[in-house]
């Protein structure tokens, strides 16, 4: 079944931490700071793993949550850190790897998967989604069970995507 509702930015982590099971192993795609590996442990959750490609967004991340464990790492060349996990959930990141179905087709089915993506253009974004554009790039790898659209609160155009589901067994 899928939903649709409202929320503000910063709650986007909070929500889609609603969906998470505290015994999962989580990997993160773009875990940036840390933001979400904190929002994790202050829940409990103890199977983290967050990667980033820059250094010093992972350095950031250790010092935040340094019971965590963060990996600098270009994920196109580490595919195999994702092939037995069973959750995956990246925020806004996707939109900025040119090879980002390459990663979406890497994960294992039965996988859950957490995604959220922009609405709009911003310099590093490779693709952005308006409406219901995304579904069309990930709807044959993932069957959708939940989708929430997360407004700016100041800016009316300025909107998020956040969606959850299950990695099924299409290939391309």
């Amino acid at each position: 079944m899928t939903g649709y509702m409202e929320v503000k930015q910063t709650e986007m982590r909070k929500y889609a931490l609603s969906w998470l099971d505290l015994t999962d192993p989580i990997i993160e795609l773009g875990c940036s700071d840390g933001n979400f590996a904190v929002l994790l442990k202050d829940h409990g959750f103890k199977s983290y793993v967050g990667i980033d490609i820059l250094t010093n967004k992972i350095e950031k991340a250790k010092t935040v949550c340094p019971d965590m464990n963060f990996v600098c790492c270009n994920i196109l060349n580490n595919l195999h850190m994702i092939k037995r996990i069973q959750t995956f959930v990246s925020f806004q990141c996707l939109e900025h790897i040119k090879e980002d179905l390459t990663i979406i087709q890497s994960l294992p089915v039965g996988c859950k998967v957490i995604i959220s993506v922009p609405n709009r253009p911003y310099k590093g974004h490779v693709r952005w989604f308006e409406l219901d554009g995304w579904t069309e790039r990930f709807v044959p790898y993932i069957d959708f069970t939940e989708t929430i659209t997360i407004q700016h609160p100041r800016k009316v155009n300025n909107r998020s995507f956040l969606f959850r589901g299950v990695r099924n067994g299409h290939t391309n």
